[in-house]
């Protein structure tokens, strides 16, 4: 009974489509445009309808530290900022040092514990990059997240947020998440 739920929002996720670049930014070319649409509108209704503030980011050089570079990206970006919680998820795609982190906001480690995020980078993003589908990686990757949202009760954010708007000193993520390597195709 719960897959209808997961099936409509997932119907209205792969339909939805904003055109509007601000959930997605790609300065190393690796989307075409219609992926670029698609992952937009994905994005804009994890925000109307799950309350969670999602954007991808793929680097257009290497990383250092991606670990330290999400979480810089995640405060710059303000992501959480717009729900009612500090309900931010961002992924970034180093595609030159070949790694991916998933980066969540305080409000949603609950949601997706760093063991759920490093098991659907290795198991449901790795393949995907491996086989040259980032676009369709990075897709997979966001229906999980719906799907578990839905799965956990995430839909209702009025009693789940704990870090007050603005969230602790002004962050919005502690660095929970996982990072992991990835080896797109040759």
């Amino acid at each position: 009974m719960r897959m209808i739920p997961v099936f409509c929002l997932l119907l209205a996720l792969m339909c939805c489509s904003s055109g509007n670049d601000r959930f997605v930014e790609d300065p190393a070319g690796l989307l075409d445009g219609p992926a670029r649409e698609r992952l937009a509108g994905y994005h804009a209704v994890l925000l109307r309808d799950l309350d969670i503030h999602f954007k991808a980011v793929f680097l257009a050089g290497k990383s250092g530290d991606i670990d330290r570079t999400a979480v810089e990206l995640f405060d710059r970006y303000r992501l959480g900022e717009r729900t009612k919680a500090a309900r931010g998820v961002l992924l970034v795609i180093d595609p030159v040092g070949q790694q991916v982190r998933l980066e969540i906001g305080y409000d949603l480690e609950g949601v997706f514990p760093d063991g759920f995020v490093g098991r659907v980078e290795e198991e449901q993003m790795a393949p995907f990059f491996a086989a040259g589908r980032i676009g369709a990686g990075v897709a997979a990757t966001v229906e999980l997240l719906v799907a578990r949202a839905l799965e956990a009760g995430a839909t209702d954010p009025a009693g789940a947020g704990t870090v007050a708007p603005g969230g602790i000193n002004g962050r919005w993520s502690g660095g929970g998440g996982a990072t992991t390597a990835i080896r797109p195709a040759p």
